[in-house]
């Protein structure tokens, strides 16, 4: 008698499920319920009527604070699963009711951990903001939105139901990472129903990308590159980024009532020490502008909210970090928080780190100029921006008073006449134009829809005939 395998079973198990999956969709949907309308604005269908119970099985979407990632948890769960599941099931019911959204049948895949933690543990450090602005976007013009984490054994499995509906994926590629990295589920000849190379974008937050095989093009980034095409070292990323709230979301507070005081960005003390990179505004700076300003603003204040966060190890090799004399101390704040401290305030003071943070942009959004330090190079002009070495905002660094002051690192001249500005000369709010919404979502559509395919095939066919036009470290063939 003939055996039958384990994987026969579970191959004619998976089949059946599938079948009664779409038997209780038909059962559902086959006219049980009122007429359904259109989609609405945010991207899944408005229900007019009395959803059933078996309906709401189906198809509703557990969010990201119902299912998130409790303390103490290492990320073991499968939280990521259970929301990417119940959207394809969604996706589903609408396909079977044809009333999806145009842009539901396109599908991007978030395969990072940093995503991961925004949507599931409301993390809302700079990638965490940044995930949240990308997926804003697209759930709002009615994409399809799944995260898989870094678990690239789980996206490719997702990936391979749906291939032709998922168009892009953005995800880490970490060595040493337990789930694998993206180019163990590449298609290639021994695995033809993998993951295009193509279809896979490397999630880096930074303007200096670090790309894929094909190129830096395959690099999205937060930020977009100062440099401009044909100037040397031009890295051609791409550029997502995020969007902040429209002007009239944003709390401001008019610049004569706010008090005198500057806020200094960074929430951890050790900013302020020899740490793990040197303050590029010395804390005896901020003690010697602290008295300066006094002499003239008798009222002045430094503030910010700071935390020690090193291990036992560093703090007792190192003992207590404070904050510097002239700056108080406001503790830890939410987000809500964050943005009302900095609203009243007539200055943000960058010292160094943390390096291209979203926070000079909120800032800026309501009326708060932000002194940017740089250091210099020998050759470098400070009249010259391209010519500067490191810049605290990379992106900002052509930017002009009144709304950023642009500071020399390690040169107090520089910094008390800039502080002195800056608290003296009221700015309007203003939100740079890339950091709209209606800019992020065009851009968010415009890389959704792209021709990759096409960009890859010209690349792979130049490069198979000797000719290299792409930028990027570790270029090389791949398969289509």
């Amino acid at each position: 008698m003939r055996r039958i395998s384990l994987r026969s079973i579970r191959l004619a198990l998976c089949a059946l499920a599938a079948l009664l999956l779409l038997a209780c969709l038909q059962v559902v949907f086959s006219g049980s319920l009122p007429s359904m309308p259109r989609s609405t604005p945010g991207g899944w269908p408005a229900f007019g009527g009395q959803r059933s119970e078996a309906e709401n099985v189906l198809t509703r979407i557990p969010t990201g604070s119902e299912i998130g990632t409790p303390k103490g948890v290492n990320n073991d769960d499968n939280n990521y699963k259970y929301q990417t599941e119940a959207k394809l099931r969604q996706l589903t019911a609408c396909m079977a009711r044809g009333d999806c959204h145009p842009n539901a049948e396109n599908v991007v895949i978030f395969a990072t951990t940093h995503c991961f933690w925004a949507v599931f543990n409301n993390y809302v450090g700079g990638e965490g903001v940044w995930c949240n602005g990308m997926i804003d976007s697209l759930e709002r013009q009615g994409y399809t939105v799944l995260v898989g984490k870094d678990d690239w054994s789980y996206v490719a499995h997702i990936y391979r139901q749906i291939p032709d509906m998922v168009k892009v994926i953005i995800g880490d590629d970490r060595p040493g990472s337990r789930f694998g990295r993206p180019h163990d589920y590449f298609r290639s000849e021994k695995r033809p129903d993998g993951i295009p190379t193509w279809k896979y974008f490397r999630f880096y937050y930074f303007s200096t990308p670090t790309g894929t095989v094909i190129s830096n093009y395959w690099c999205v980034s937060a930020e977009i590159e100062w440099r401009t095409v044909g100037m040397p070292n031009y890295r051609n990323g791409t550029y997502l980024g995020y969007a902040l709230e429209p002007p009239e979301e944003t709390h401001t507070v008019p610049w004569a009532q706010r008090p005198n005081r500057a806020y200094i960005l960074g929430k951890r003390v050790q900013y302020f020490y020899k740490w793990r990179d040197e303050p590029l505004i010395p804390a005896d700076y901020i003690t010697r502008a602290y008295h300066e300003m006094r002499k003239e603003i008798p009222d002045f204040e430094f503030v910010g909210g700071f935390i020690d966060d090193r291990t036992p190890k560093e703090k007792e090799e190192l003992g207590e970090w404070k904050v510097p004399e002239g700056v108080r101390q406001l503790g830890k704040m939410n987000p809500t928080e964050f943005d009302d401290a900095v609203a009243n305030s007539k200055a943000m003071v960058g010292i160094g780190w943390p390096a291209t943070s979203p926070s000079p942009y909120r800032a800026i959004a309501r009326g708060v100029p932000f002194l940017n330090p740089h250091t210099m190079h020998p050759h470098s002009k400070n009249e010259k921006p391209e010519t500067w070495a490191f810049v605290q905002h990379d992106s900002i660094r052509y930017e002009a008073p009144p709304r950023v002051y642009q500071v020399e690192a390690n040169n107090y001249d520089s910094f008390i006449t800039a502080l002195r500005a800056a608290m003296t000369t009221p700015s309007e709010p203003y939100i740079i134009p890339r950091l709209k919404r209606e800019a992020l979502d065009e851009r968010m559509r415009n890389f959704v829809h792209h021709d990759w395919r096409s960009e890859a095939q010209r690349i792979l066919t130049n490069r198979k005939n000797g000719k290299e036009s792409e930028v990027g470290l570790g270029l090389g063939m791949f398969e289509m």
